[in-house]
């Protein structure tokens, strides 16, 4: 299975392929091709991964477990032997220290299927006031 990406600003372009640099994602990958592990933790995986990969982070972040929306039963196709399942994900840290507050947010759209796993509309954030 290989990862594929693309950004809101990509919408209508096609995917790139991505390497997420560490072992967990891939071998998270290859615990679902075995059938060991859920449509929902692999999306936790690969957020988790690319979140880790933007993300600089420094003292005072809580880093808060990632939310993956259920996907509901019209979002969930199969088509002959293909089936794909679509996750909403988002990863967040908070710094919330002395007279700073920031949230750096990870957050897309995974669809998982047979042959692929796609990122959409992928975006990284960091806000923050003084």
């Amino acid at each position: 299975m290989k990862l594929r990406i693309r950004t809101k600003s990509e919408a209508k372009k096609g995917y790139n392929e991505l390497d997420l640099q560490g072992e967990d994602v891939r071998n998270a990958i290859n615990t679902y091709a075995s059938g060991k592990l859920s449509g929902k933790a692999l999306a936790v995986s690969v957020i988790d991964a690319l979140f880790q990969r933007d993300y600089s982070g420094g003292s005072h972040w809580e880093v808060y477990p990632s939310v993956v929306d259920e996907p509901r039963e019209e979002q969930t196709k199969s088509v002959g032997e293909e089936k794909s399942e679509f996750y909403d994900v988002e990863k967040k840290a908070i710094k919330d220290w002395r007279d700073e507050y920031s949230v750096a947010s990870a957050r897309g759209k995974i669809k998982i299927s047979s042959g692929d796993i796609y990122v959409d509309e992928y975006s990284f954030t960091l806000t923050g006031r003084k």
